[in-house]
């Protein structure tokens, strides 16, 4: 893996170019299933991606990220690293699918109806399945490999609503089981790729690695989750499916314009690791470059949503109408997450994980207990306002913690010298 500046920009513009079409492509994607099921029940199809989402964690355990470090640094057993978060995944995703079946029987929510819910379990698994794949190849730096399974899958899940459209289809079941079908077929596909690639084994002791190292990662992207999911599955609980119809494409927008940050995280992150044990005079220019570019790409998107918002409200239809005054709330969110992900992928890269799941889980808590007034008492529109208040707040930590490591690092170094 060279690690020259050239390099470097050509992965990030390789994973922006496949991360780009498949956002825009999932995002036209979203507009259309939400204007042809109507506000009510696509607040069923919300919800359900919501609630699943957030459960995944069980099976996800932060591997995804774990992945992306260690194949950083230890390109040479990349195989056998993406063979152990693989077999966790499927042993504990099958255990997940069960109590889940199990789970939702029993209640019995109107919002969440159980042949729908089961859809959505094994869609979620398959999504995961298909981004481990994606990372083995952006930790490696090849993320031109990486776009290919995901652009597919956004252009035939694209391809199949559309489909379900022209034959008038609102029976929100089936938009959802086209979802799983296109995703088994992307999965398998990126595990080919991943084979060809890599010829991927399971080894006992990287999976007990995996393990043990895994519960910090797993708590930031659980926290991660609730940070920016937590309102709208609070909107189901209190509001309805028909609010959480309204609310949801909003924040969906918003989340799928994170890819433009995430694509720079995710080549950074390797990169950042293997710098930060190797080259540290490098990694603090690389780091600077990391926070300055991010943010300028953070507040750009802003910029652009906010303005664009009149428009896309249009694309949704009439009947989500209330969606506009959200959109331009929202789209603060933007410049507060370039900094964060710049942020981040320095915490990452240097070990700091720990630290970074305590901001996370200070903004969480905050937000929960926020959402839990402001919605009662300002509906969808406190929703957007605390989810922007928790997202400065994670900035704010993340820096904070980013300065830490920084200070931490000089005193040694003086302390060396003495």
């Amino acid at each position: 893996m060279k690690l020259t500046y050239r390099n470097i920009i050509h992965n990030v513009i390789a994973l922006l170019s496949g991360t780009t079409i498949s956002q825009i492509l999932k995002m036209i994607t979203i507009l259309l299933i939400a204007r042809q099921l109507g506000v009510r029940l696509y607040g069923l199809y919300a919800s359900s991606l919501a609630m699943l989402t957030a459960s995944s964690i069980l099976f996800n355990l932060g591997l995804d990220t774990w992945l992306l470090r260690e194949g950083g640094r230890k390109e040479e057993i990349l195989g056998p690293l993406f063979g152990a978060v693989l077999t966790i995944k499927s042993i504990l995703g099958l255990g997940w699918f069960v109590v889940t079946a199990i789970l939702f029987a029993q209640l019995n929510w109107a919002t969440f109806p159980l042949k729908l819910v089961c859809l959505t379990a094994i869609a979620v698994w398959l999504d995961s399945i298909l981004l481990t794949s994606s990372t083995a190849f952006r930790a490696s730096l090849k993320n031109y490999m990486a776009s290919v399974p995901t652009v597919i899958n956004a252009v035939s899940l694209l391809l199949v609503t559309f489909m379900l459209i022209i034959q008038n289809n609102v029976n929100v079941v089936w938009y959802m089981l086209v979802r799983v079908i296109v995703a088994s077929l992307s999965a398998t596909l990126a595990l080919i790729l991943v084979w060809r690639a890599n010829r991927f084994n399971v080894q006992y002791s990287l999976i007990q690695q995996a393990l043990k190292e895994s519960p910090a990662f797993a708590w930031s992207d659980f926290l991660a989750w609730m940070g920016t999911r937590l309102d709208v599955v609070i909107t189901a609980f209190m509001l309805g499916e028909y609010e959480v119809g309204l609310y949801s494409p909003a924040v969906g927008i918003v989340s799928a314009l994170f890819f433009v940050p995430a694509a720079a995280y995710n080549v950074l992150v390797p990169v950042l690791s293997n710098l930060f044990a190797k080259n540290l005079p490098q990694a603090y220019s690389m780091a600077k470059r990391t926070i300055l570019i991010l943010s300028a790409i953070g507040l750009s998107l802003n910029i652009m949503l906010a303005m664009g918002s009149p428009l896309l409200v249009k694309l949704l239809g009439t009947s989500y109408a209330p969606t506009q005054n959200l959109l331009p709330i929202l789209s603060l969110i933007l410049t507060f997450k370039g900094v964060s992900f710049g942020m981040a992928a320095i915490l990452v890269a240097v070990g700091w994980q720990k630290q970074r799941t305590v901001v996370q889980a200070v903004a969480v808590l905050m937000n929960f207990s926020l959402n839990l007034i402001a919605i009662r008492s300002f509906g969808i529109t406190g929703a957007a306002i605390i989810y922007v208040i928790t997202e400065s707040v994670l900035m704010l930590g993340y820096s904070w913690q980013t300065w830490q490591y920084y200070i931490s690092v000089q005193n040694k170094i003086g302390e060396s010298t003495l």
